[in-house]
């Protein structure tokens, strides 16, 4: 158990990063499309019950899908740095940055997840409840709003880990 473990934690510090990358990228998509999805089915559900569709609670799906922005953004900006520069051999520093993205894209791809659950939930009760009482709409759109910071704290934590000042330190 052990050998396995010590292969693992040394391998290349770009296979944790470029990990990562497609971590937060998936679980960013997953859970604005989870998100989209219940909200979707419960904007249609109520729309055939009162025989008009709403716009408003299309707002829901609009924050929905800046989960899986924040989640590309995030994405993006771990490539570039995990391609900045490249050293061999492979250094300590680059262990520390190829952590620190994966710390950083699991940060932002789980924040985004459940930021996108979250998201669903609210969204189809508040669906629900302004087709019965218009005047809830307001009230609920703000805790929409709380749930979609979730993912805003993801992606702000995800940049402040992926920043450069950490940068893959090359002994030439």
């Amino acid at each position: 158990m052990g050998n396995f473990i010590t292969t693992i934690l040394y391998e290349s510090p770009y296979l944790w990063a470029f990990t990562s990358v497609a971590l937060c990228m998936a679980l960013s998509v997953v859970g604005s499309a989870w998100g989209i999805w219940t909200i979707g089915a419960s904007t249609l559900g109520v729309s055939i019950h009162k025989g008009r569709l709403e716009t408003r609670n299309l707002v829901s799906v609009l924050f929905c899908e800046a989960l899986s922005i924040y989640g590309i953004i995030v994405s993006i900006i771990m490539t570039t740095k995990a391609q900045s520069q490249t050293c061999d051999p492979i250094s300590a520093g680059d262990y520390l940055v190829g952590y620190q993205l994966m710390a950083a894209g699991l940060i932002s791809g789980c924040g985004n997840l459940f930021a996108g659950l979250t998201l669903g939930i609210v969204g189809k009760g508040m669906a629900v409840c302004a087709a019965a009482v218009s005047s809830l709409f307001v009230k609920m759109l703000i805790v929409l709003i709380f749930a979609e910071v979730l993912g805003l704290y993801g992606m702000i934590v995800a940049l402040i880990l992926a920043k450069d000042e950490f940068g893959i330190v090359c002994s030439v």
